[in-house]
């Protein structure tokens, strides 16, 4: 049933050409419905625990899901399967109606995103770490744009409060 032998890999090292990046579906819009059908996972670095057994999980579009659990009971697992960095030793992924191997990389990481509650910065300006999902993109971001950002984040008034703004390194 592959559950002997899991088949679970990073997907980091395949994702790395352009040519593979682009193959896909890359649809103008992202409904947002999410679904989970039959899920079963092992980490590849212990590849005898099972993470995920038979789990199935539906997510509206336009619904605001909490993950909430103990450590280790999966939530982290299911982030990393939404996402497209593991693959399920069993099971099936869906965005939209269509399987998530269907999607085009590239457009895949422009339209799945994740906000941890622990924040995640990088040696660099505000401004720099605000447009990071977007540098290598077609979208070239105005100051305009990373503002109102900022301001859906509610991060603004603290960032303009700072001596050097935007460009303060962190």
């Amino acid at each position: 049933d592959g559950l002997d032998t899991p088949r679970n890999t990073t997907k980091k090292d395949s994702w790395k050409t352009a040519e593979f990046r682009d193959r896909g579906l890359k649809p103008d819009r992202c409904l947002g419905e999410v679904k989970f059908e039959n899920i079963h996972m092992f980490y590849p670095a212990r590849p005898s625990r099972q993470v995920l057994n038979d789990m199935s999980l539906k997510i509206p579009q336009g619904c605001v899901c909490a993950l909430v659990g103990p450590s280790g009971g999966g939530k982290s697992s299911i982030i990393s399967l939404m996402q497209h960095l593991y693959e399920p030793s069993r099971g099936s992924l869906y965005i939209d109606g269509k399987n998530i191997h269907s999607f085009s990389p590239d457009w895949l990481s422009r339209h799945v995103s994740v906000v941890s509650q622990e924040p995640i910065l990088f040696a660099r300006s505000i401004y720099r770490n605000i447009i990071y999902g977007l540098e290598g993109t077609p979208y070239e971001p105005s100051v305009d744009d990373v503002k109102e950002a900022a301001r859906l984040a509610n991060a603004s008034s603290f960032i303009e409060a700072l001596p050097s703004g935007y460009e303060t390194d962190v």
